[in-house]
Formats: structure tokens, C-alpha cells, sequence
């Protein structure tokens, strides 16, 4: 209701329609640049919490016939539908701005600074101004307790689900979540954004296309799609639709690679910075040793080299244990690997989307799976 009102007054301000046209109008020689790549893949990562295990985590409390098909184009539908309609909301407050001060929409900051700089700049043309304030901040605090809901179900079911946690679910999220506590106290400190920043810019986008890729890859190639395309005839009465198993085979794969190697060729050519605060151009006493005032109060500055360790730790900390459990069990079972290897890519008939398609014997039908799902629940069950 926050974001109709406040996209009923940004449409209605002079200048609305620059910014609304500039959101519209692509600037294609951005899709050079791998880093636009990567942003646009992790904010659809962000916006459909894909990579987090949240999705993963909730879909375990469904009832095992559910029509996730259904599911997945609602979610798809209104969450996409949102963000669009979200970002006409914050153009239009962006070209009212550069109709009244001059400042371009390209200059606009993100993240932070888009809302606690110009959506304020925005509330002070409201009528009740202070009011609207109000229900904003109250609006982005229960969005991000909303979202950390999603985010910490999905950290802490699988320490349930593999059995290494035996304590009551409630005491054991209470400890994580006074453990986070501590460690966010860094981000609202007086250097707290500086700290924001390092993690933001460098924790999740990279890691999450790891996460991406294998999640893929397990599904598309070692669980196997006529498999997993029995287990969704099982739940919905048809099997996936020929483009989704051309998506999850071979388009997304390749996709998330491409885009995860050329972020890596350029985060290893090009040196980690930041922007500082250095003050204004007209200052007497320099603010800042970093580099002198300017005209934007900014300055991008290389990061030191402690700053750099925490880059790499972050950028490691998501990937480093799948490479580890994946060369543990690769020690531990060689013959396996290689079983596995000669069946998927020994055969033509397993780069089909769906193999089963040329071998109707490995189709499952929906009894078969509810046997061999009633047969695993007793194994856990024994666990």
C-alpha cells in the first residue's frame, strides 16, 4: 500500500517521465562489462532468495502433492511484477530530482544512498512528510525481517536435516541469531558503512553463481532430469515443460559459468577499491589524507591489504567446503566418480533433456516414486 501511494505521487512530479524513460531505455554497451552480467544475476539470485536455501527450506514443510509449477510462475509473476513496478517508483522520484537539481539519473547512488538520500530528498515535497518517513522505514524494517526469516531457515534446517544438531530448534536459532547480532555490530559502527560495503560488494554475488551452478548441475546432471521429471509428474500429474528441461540442462549452466569465469578474469586483473569520503573541493584543511576534496565529496581508493584478505575470505569462505566435500568423496568412492561419468557422458542418449524420452524403461510412474518415497522416509526415520 506504501509503494502505490508513493508511486501515485512520483508520477504525478515534474520531470517523472525522464526517469521513467531512462529506465526503459537500455544502454547496450553495458553488456560488455561481465560485472552488469553478474549484478543483474544476483539480483534475481536476491529477488527469488535462489542460491540461499531459503526456497529449498520452505518447500520442505509442503504437502508432497503440491502444484509447484503453479507455484513457481506465482512467485516469478508477482515478485518480477513488483520490482518493475518498484522501479518506475524510484525513477520517476530520480527524474523529478534532476528536473529540479540538475543531478542526472545515471548519478543516482544504490543501495543505501538511494534510500536514505533520495527517497528523504523525496519525502520532504510530501504532504505529512515526517509521517511517510515513518511508514517507509517501518515498511524497509519489515521487509529485511522478513526476508532474514527466509534466510535463516535456510542456514539452519540443514544442520537438522543431516543430523548434526540434536538440541531444540528454538534455542539453537536463538543462538545463531545473538551470534549474527555480534558479528552485524561491526556494520553500525562509526566506520560501519566502510564495513557494509566490503562485505556487500564482494560476500554474495560471486559466491552465490558458485552455489548456482552446482545446484544446477546436481539437479540437470547427477540427480538427472527424467528423474527429477518423474518426481514433478509425481507432484502435479505432468511432467516439465520441454523448454524448462533445455533451461536447467544446458542455458543455465553455461550461462552461470560464463558469467562466473569473467568475473573472475576481471576481479584478478583489477585491483579492489572503495569510495571514501574526502569532502568538498573548497575546504581549507584537507578531510581525508586519501585524496583530495572534489566536487562529489568521493574518491575511489584502493583497499589495503588487510581490506584485501577480507575480500578473499569472503569471496572463499561460500566456495572452498563444496571443492572440499567434493575431493573428500572423490577420494573416498573413485569408482563411483567413474561410473558416473561414463553414464552421463558415455551415452548420447544423456544429453537429451530428458533421457528418458529414448529409453521409456527408466520412466517412473507415480506409484514407483511413492514406494521409493515412503521407502526413504523410513530410512530417515531409522536415522
Amino acid at each position: 500500500m506504501i509503494l502505490v501511494i508513493f508511486f501515485f505521487f512520483a508520477v504525478t512530479r515534474d520531470g517523472a517521465g525522464i526517469g521513467i524513460k531512462k529506465l526503459f531505455t537500455p544502454d547496450f554497451s553495458k553488456l560488455a562489462d561481465p560485472s552488469i552480467w553478474m549484478d543483474a544475476a544476483a539480483q534475481m539470485f536476491f529477488t527469488l532468495s535462489l542460491g540461499f536455501g531459503a526456497l529449498i527450506s520452505f518447500a520442505s514443510y509442503m504437502p508432497v502433492k503440491n502444484n509447484c509449477v503453479r507455484d513457481a510462475f506465482t512467485v516469478v509473476l508477482i515478485n518480477c511484477g513488483t520490482s518493475i513496478f518498484a522501479g518506475i517508483v524510484v525513477f520517476a522520484i530520480l527524474g523529478n530530482r534532476e528536473y529540479v537539481l540538475g543531478k542526472s539519473v545515471d548519478t543516482a547512488g544504490a543501495g543505501p544512498a538511494l534510500a536514505f538520500i533520495t527517497f528523504c530528498d523525496a519525502f520532504l515535497h510530501m504532504p505529512a512528510a515526517p509521517l511517510w518517513s515513518v511508514l517507509f522505514f517501518i515498511m524497509l524494517i519489515l521487509l529485511g525481517i522478513d526476508s532474514e526469516f527466509g534466510t535463516l531457515e535456510g542456514l539452519i534446517t540443514p544442520f537438522y536435516d543431516m543430523k548434526w544438531v540434536t538440541m531444540r530448534k528454538e534455542i539453537f536459532t536463538a543462538l545463531c541469531a545473538i551470534g549474527m547480532l555480534i558479528l552485524g555490530i561491526s556494520l553500525v559502527s562509526s566506520s560501519g558503512f566502510y564495513a557494509f560495503t566490503l562485505f556487500d560488494d564482494y560476500s554474495v554475488s560471486l559466491p552465490l553463481l558458485f552455489i548456482a551452478f552446482f545446484q544446477v548441475i546436481g539437479v540437470s546432471w547427477v540427480y538427472g532430469l527424467d528423474k527429477f521429471g518423474d518426481d514433478v509428474e509425481f507432484m502435479t500429474g505432468k511432467r516439465p515443460w520441454l523448454v524448462w528441461n533445455i533451461c536447467w540442462k544446458y542455458i543455465s549452466p553455461i550461462a552461470i559459468f560464463v558469467i562466473f569465469i569473467a568475473n573472475c578474469v576481471k576481479l584478478g586483473t583489477t585491483t579492489p577499491k572503495y569510495k571514501a569520503y574526502v569532502g568538498c573541493e573548497h575546504q581549507e584543511v584537507p578531510f581525508s589524507t586519501l585524496a583530495p576534496g572534489n566536487a562529489n565529496s568521493l574518491a575511489e581508493v584502493e583497499y589495503p591489504g588487510w581490506a584485501k584478505f577480507f575480500v578473499a575470505t569472503f569471496i572463499l569462505i561460500s566456495m572452498v567446503p563444496i571443492v572440499i566435500f567434493l575431493i573428500i568423496h572423490l577420494v573416498k568412492h573413485p569408482q563411483q566418480w567413474a561410473n558416473g561419468f561414463r553414464k552421463r557422458f558415455g551415452n548420447l542418449r544423456e544429453y537429451l533433456p530428458d533421457p528418458s524420452w529414448r529409453c521409456a524403461e527408466r520412466r517412473r510412474t507415480p506409484q514407483m516414486v511413492q514406494r521409493q518415497l515412503q521407502k526413504e522416509m523410513e530410512e530417515d526415520n531409522k536415522k
